[in-house]
Parts: C-alpha cells; structure tokens; sequence
C-alpha cells in the first residue's frame, strides 16, 4: 500500500508537470501556434488542445521513464532512465517506452484525476488501519471487503450511540435502524436536552447523521 501511494504521488507531481508545460504552451507568444488557434474553429482549437496535452503527457512520462507496467507491480520500480534501462534488451525498451507511452495518456487527463486516486487510496489505508488491529486483514475480493464493512459497521455505530446515550440517565432502552439511520430511544419520562441527531464518522470517513426518535413511556 506504501508502494502505491508513494508512486501515485509522484505521478501526481508529474501530471502537475504537465498542466504547468501545457498552460505555458498555449499561453506563450508562439506566432504559428496563435495563428493555427486563431483560424480554427472551436471544436477543432479543442481536439488541438487535447492533442497537445497528450503529446506533453507522453514527452514528460517518457522522459521520467513513467512505465505504467512496471509502477504499480514492481515494488523496487525506479523512475528515470539507468544505464540499465539503456542496455537493456528489446523487449525492456519496448516494455519502457510503450509502458510510457499509456501513462503520457494518464498524465493528460490532468491532477485531479492522480490526486482522486491519491484521496482514494489513503482513505483505504486509513481505513485498514482503523479495522486491523492484532489481526491480519485478509481480503481476497472487493466483494469481500464490501461483506466486511456490512458486517462491522452497524455494530461499530450501535457501540457507538450506546456510549452517547449512556449520557442520560432516563433512558430504558434505544434500538438502531441502521438502514433508516434512525435509533428508537424509550425514555423512562420527558428528557430535555436528548439530541435530535448525532453524527456518526464511518471507517471510510464520511459522516453519517443518526436521528433520534424519542418515545415515551406510558
């Protein structure tokens, strides 16, 4: 997981590269460019525009040697060309080049598509470190991990509204609809200061709001 965080960022730096190089292309005083601009219609300046941030994505990848088949599966993966990238056979330059040649594609598509990545993945280590403790996580499909968090999170919220709740002393009982987001509190007489909602934060970190439904004992 360090692995895929630590090269996203540095793709993340090298899509940044790219904007940098594509808004200093179309804003500098290049006369055949203005003019190949000026004359064109809107659709084709766009698809122009397009096609000069690909080609800056792929001349920034293929000079950090950004082979998107190598990043992510190779932990010991180093960026930049080697004198072993440089004497390497045909079929690791071509593995380079055209490795290099996709991620130029990715780096176009700009930094906010790298720093969503980014976001993601560093939610999903904050996440495995919230539900791994002595344990070893072991998840072999999105599916189980789906199942996983199913199963975890109603009882981590219903611990945690029982701790809220604990707060008062007139309650009997609460019971938690946890697909309404709603928890039945009976009170033993009328209790003033009850929340009308408390917010809950998931594993994922999204905050989840929990009405309380009073209900008074008669």
């Amino acid at each position: 997981m360090d692995n895929f965080i630590s090269f996203t960022m540095v793709l993340l730096i090298l899509s940044m590269i790219t904007e940098k190089i594509g808004n200093f292309i179309k804003l500098s005083e290049i006369s055949w460019l203005k003019k190949r601009m000026k004359t064109s219609s809107e659709d084709q300046r766009e698809r122009k525009i397009q096609t000069m941030s690909m080609l800056t994505g792929i001349g920034v990848a293929l000079i950090a040697k950004a082979n998107i088949f190598q990043v992510y599966s190779n932990p010991k993966f180093e960026f930049f060309w080697s004198s072993t990238d440089l004497n390497a056979t045909l079929a690791g330059w071509l593995s380079n080049i055209l490795g290099s040649l996709l991620c130029g594609l990715f780096l176009s598509l700009g930094s906010k598509f790298f720093h969503d990545l980014l976001d993601m993945l560093l939610q999903v280590k904050n996440l495995k470190r919230k539900l791994v403790s002595n344990e070893e996580l072991k998840l072999n499909s999105i599916e189980e991990y789906d199942k996983y968090i199913a199963d975890i999170e109603p009882k981590s919220m219903n611990d945690f509204i029982g701790q809220q709740l604990s707060k008062f002393n007139n309650i009997s009982e609460y019971e938690l609809d946890y697909d309404a987001l709603i928890v039945n509190v009976i009170l033993k007489d009328y209790q003033t200061d009850l929340p009308g909602a408390i917010p809950y934060k998931s594993a994922g970190g999204s905050i989840k709001v929990i009405r309380v439904n009073p209900i008074l004992l008669q």
